[in-house]
């Protein structure tokens, strides 16, 4: 439910010719009516230039390295190739890494080897069962899998290594997997134990109290700051 939403606001984004170049799970939100909404747009980038639609960019997204797990290698690799909507396609095969097994993606591989990795076109896949110290990298007999074969193919072709191999948003909006999404489900309710915002701040006062401030923003004097942007390190 999430990946579909996620997918419909990356289909418009470029269709209108932006490309994300951010796409994380901590830029997803999910509203109180059960709506996946993307965020993380200062990453953003236009593939029309004075009027004309470009092939491809060659520009560096600025304060990136937050990202650099879920960038696509053809955006890292700064060549002369360049890149264009599809790197989007794969950060989101990341993204759908990400929410299906719990942990970023490459979270403990050092940022130069997973550039080579990625360039090599390996790239991480769904676990079908937690690996512990008690059990092989084998899958155990009879073991129940999480995942259907759909999510999997969806996983896989968004993370080719090649941009050309990897499908628009608009073609992947017709992959089986969102077919088995079923009527009636309510997202929060299937998210719980986590509570939206305005939840958790009901049990903190400070909070609220925060919230309470916000309006007043405007009304403080910045003349009045005293600012220290040296680091004492």
């Amino acid at each position: 439910m999430i990946l579909r939403d996620v997918l419909e606001a990356v289909s418009y984004l470029h269709k209108i010719g932006l490309i994300h170049r951010a796409i994380r799970a901590s830029h997803i939100l999910i509203s109180a009516s059960g709506n996946a909404c993307l965020s993380g747009f200062r990453y953003a980038c236009a593939l029309v230039n004075n009027g004309k639609w470009q092939k491809a960019i060659h520009s560096f997204p600025l304060s990136t390295r937050p990202n650099l797990k879920w960038l696509s290698p053809e955006l890292l690799e700064q060549n002369l190739k360049g890149y264009n909507e599809k790197s989007d396609i794969y950060s989101l095969g990341m993204v759908c890494y990400e929410l299906a097994n719990g942990r970023e993606p490459f979270a403990d591989v050092d940022s130069t080897l997973m550039l080579v990795e990625k360039v090599r076109g390996c790239a991480p896949i769904l676990q079908e069962f937690p690996i512990t110290e008690d059990n092989d990298c084998d899958m155990p007999p009879n073991f129940p899998k999480r995942f259907s074969r759909y999510l999997h193919e969806f996983c896989y072709i968004c993370l080719k290594r090649e941009p050309r191999s990897r499908p628009t948003a608009a073609q992947l909006l017709t992959n089986p997997v969102f077919k088995l999404i079923k009527k009636g489900l309510y997202l929060p309710e299937l998210l719980r134990p986590a509570l939206p915002l305005s939840d958790k701040m009901a049990f903190n006062k400070d909070e609220i109290a925060s919230v309470d401030l916000t309006p007043h923003m405007n009304e403080i004097d910045m003349s009045l700051c005293n600012w220290d942007f040296h680091s004492n390190a």
